[in-house]
Formats: C-alpha cells, structure tokens, sequence
C-alpha cells in the first residue's frame, strides 16, 4: 500500500506543515514572502470591513484567515478545512 493510501493519514496536513518547505526555516520564510502579496491582494479585494464574519473555507494553515484578523479590530474568523490536523494547528494560535 503507497503511503499517501493509509487509512487515517491526513496526507494534505503533512504536506502544509513539514513537507512543503523541506522542514526548513528559511525555505518556510522564502515561501511566505511570496504568499503572503498574494493574500493581501485577496484581503483588499474581500472588501472586508469592521465586524465583518469571514467563512474561511479550505482554510489550511490559516494564511488567509489569520490575515483577516488583522484587519479589523472587531472581525471574526470561521476556519473550515476537511484536515482536523490543520484545524487543531488553528485553534492553538
């Protein structure tokens, strides 16, 4: 059996948290720097204003989600993603 075919192995969260950047810092900094334009971009276009409730849907690691927060002062975040390993992550910053 492949890997990524385990039952129960959240292969997307594995992926996102230590795969992605090769467990290195400053690749994992290299790549926000990129990211990071892109979601601000998102952000300005979501018009989001004060007390606004945003449904992040796929939310991941929460790069758009948390950017949100950012935003307003009193917005809300819901964070929706089919890995309860990322959701965990979320809860915990």
């Amino acid at each position: 059996m492949d890997r990524a075919e385990q039952p129960g192995r959240d292969i997307w969260s594995e992926w996102l948290q230590r795969r992605r950047a090769g467990e290195s810092p400053e690749q994992l900094r290299r790549i926000l720097e990129v990211l990071e334009p892109i979601r601000e971009k998102v952000l300005d276009r979501a018009g989001l204003r004060e007390g606004d409730l945003l449904l992040d849907v796929g939310c991941g690691d929460g790069l758009i989600g948390f950017g949100a927060l950012t935003r307003t002062e009193h917005g809300q975040v819901i964070f929706c993603d089919i890995s309860p390993e990322l959701l965990a992550q979320a809860r915990t910053v």
